[in-house]
């Protein structure tokens, strides 16, 4: 955890989401870095990964997007089926 908290004190390639507990999001460069470096060492695990991801998104237009780039189609559109309200 201290190094979390570094990262947060310094802005280090994150930014602090207003949530308890504490949430960072990665600059969009840094991300895209530690994303093609993924790809390059194990493409094998990103499926999986992107899965796992989506298992503690809040939002289901990213969760869906993340199951999509899984593969996981039948998941995602059920994300956005139960993400839909009914009209009144």
């Amino acid at each position: 955890m201290d190094l979390l908290d570094t990262i947060e004190r310094q802005s280090l390639f994150v930014s602090t989401l207003d949530s308890e507990p504490l949430k960072l999001r990665l600059h969009g460069l840094f991300r895209a870095f530690l994303e093609d470096r993924l790809r390059r060492l194990h493409p094998e695990e990103i499926p999986q990964l992107l899965v796992r991801a989506a298992q503690t998104e809040a939002d289901p237009v990213r969760k869906a997007g993340m199951l999509l780039r899984s593969g996981a189609f039948v998941q995602a559109a059920q994300v956005l089926a139960e993400a839909q309200s009914p009209v009144a």
